[in-house]
């Protein structure tokens, strides 16, 4: 096998026949330079003269003007080029090449080939130098090199041009024919409303290809999960009928990068099919849904097993929410030892440190205790259960709170009671601590002493009560977690949309647990 520095003296790959065929097939026809441009552009070509003799020939046919020996060499002359590509003579011997310009698309393929080849050769040595050299981010190069190759098998196949006045009369036709109808859908319906308004239904044409092209809408299922610009998860459903979401997509760069849509289209019901990676990744589409391949964006009927398909190796998004880092730890504990059944939350492992951890994240979390059972044979485990000194003092400070609020507003504690629609004693056990008042009391006496809630309840009065739920309860209630057996935990949607640092906090604690 020959190594880089050996491949590097080679020849590059290149046809100077079917340059020269190509160049002399267009000085026979010009016409033959419509043909041409569809396969070929001027840096395609490996000869440096050969590239500024083809692109006189652009610059004559862009004004208009043939393009013969004497037109081209005087273009050539003008840009003080004509001795670079070897004088009035090589001209004449290009035209004397080839006896007929009716195999120049054939000679054109030949150059474009080969010139993609170079292109291959030039990206794949790009990349090795960047291999060898070893600098910079790893994930930076894989970037640079799938964009290297993507854009070599990007090319597009420009479609052949079509004189205006063969269309113009029959195109006036069809439009006065059109107008007549004064109907909204003027070709034939697809049963699909949404679709019928953007189309005006399908029109008469050789053939009517649905397909849905990058940037421009795709065919998943609608239970189909989409990361959003917040980090949360949800499903195409879930999207489709809130009517808004920020979503990634991929760009011209191979870059992601959030957008809105720009349309919601119902396409019915469908077949769908699942596409699963060898690394396990799935996904269900239907058959238009395209994906880009090393040959470009194919639909799914096109993809074959075995074939390659491009997944992003990470998403480098995140939330804006924050929960605290003992929260994140305790909700990480919680679904992968935790029992979230019966009483109270349990938390079972062996693992001493752990614990240890456990139970300072619990002692932050406010008005909890974490005791610990141990039962012959099993692993010790923390029941967490409502700290009622906790709660007392917070009805002390409560209490105390209202009584020097009440002072200062020079309001009697009679009439305070008159604008609640409470009793004197009432308030006066409040001041006491000794009770609180209900939700709608507590926010009517928030409003007439001046005093922000959280400063006197942060977690809401029920949470300071006698008979208060214990609060890790009442959270993970809040998160649909309280009551789940093992098999029916699950992660919360809260998780994708925290900040990057309690989402890393929350998998290290879930995966440190058995």
């Amino acid at each position: 096998m020959a190594t880089i520095d050996e491949s590097l003296r080679r020849v590059p790959p290149q046809s100077l026949e079917a340059e020269e065929a190509v160049l002399g097939g267009i000085l026979l026809d010009n016409a033959a330079l419509d043909r041409v441009t569809e396969l070929v552009q001027a840096d395609d070509f490996y000869r440096e003269a050969h590239r500024k003799v083809f692109r006189a020939m652009l610059d004559l046919s862009a004004r208009n003007e043939p393009a013969d020996l004497i037109t081209l060499a005087e273009v050539l002359k003008a840009r003080s080029e004509l001795a670079d590509v070897g004088g009035s003579a090589y001209l004449a011997e290009l035209a004397e090449r080839v006896p007929t310009a009716a195999h120049v698309a054939q000679y054109a393929r030949i150059v474009r080939d080969k010139s993609i080849l170079r292109g291959l050769i030039g990206a794949a040595t790009q990349i090795a130098m960047h291999g060898y050299e070893g600098g910079g981010d790893v994930a930076e190069l894989l970037d640079h090199a799938e964009q290297l190759i993507f854009g070599i098998s990007d090319r597009k196949v420009k479609p052949e041009f079509v004189r205006i006045s063969d269309l113009l009369v029959e195109s006036l036709k069809t439009i006065e024919r059109l107008y007549e109808q004064k109907q909204a859908v003027t070709g034939v319906p697809s049963g699909f409303h949404d679709l019928d308004n953007l189309t005006a239904g399908f029109q008469p044409s050789d053939l009517v290809i649905v397909a849905g092209r990058p940037s421009m809408g795709k065919c998943l299922a609608a239970d189909a999960e989409i990361v959003l610009s917040d980090g949360s998860v949800r499903t195409i459903e879930e999207i489709v009928r809130s009517r808004s979401g920020r979503l990634l997509t991929l760009t011209d760069r191979w870059k992601f990068a959030m957008v809105s849509p720009a349309a919601f289209v119902d396409d019915g019901l469908k077949p769908v099919f699942e596409v699963r990676t060898r690394l396990g990744r799935k996904v269900r589409t239907t058959v238009t849904h395209p994906f880009l391949t090393i040959e470009g964006w194919r639909p799914l009927a096109e993809v074959r097993p075995g074939d390659h398909v491009a997944v992003p190796r990470r998403i480098d998004v995140s939330g804006e929410r924050s929960i605290g880092v003992e929260r994140a730890k305790l909700l990480g504990y919680l679904l992968g030892d935790g029992t979230l059944t019966g009483a109270c939350p349990r938390f079972t492992n062996s693992d001493p440190r752990l614990r240890a951890e456990f139970r300072e994240a619990v002692g932050r979390f406010g008005g909890l205790t974490a005791r610990e059972d141990v039962a012959d044979g099993r692993a010790p485990s923390l029941r967490v259960s409502a700290d009622r000194s906790a709660i007392a003092a917070g009805r002390v400070a409560f209490g105390r709170i209202v009584k020097q609020s009440l002072a200062a507003s020079g309001t009697s504690a009679r009439q305070l009671a008159v604008e609640l629609d409470v009793t004197p004693a009432s308030i006066t056990h409040w001041c006491q601590g000794r009770t609180v008042p209900g939700r709608a009391v507590f926010d009517g006496l928030c409003a007439a002493l001046d005093l922000r809630a959280q400063d006197i309840a942060p977690a809401g009065p029920s949470s300071i009560r006698k008979s208060a739920r214990n609060g890790l309860t009442r959270w993970l209630t809040s998160l649909g977690l309280w009551g789940k057996t093992a098999r029916e935990k699950f992660v919360p949607d809260l998780v994708f949309t925290l900040v990057a640092d309690e989402v890393a906090c929350f998998l290290n604690r879930l995966f440190a647990t058995d």
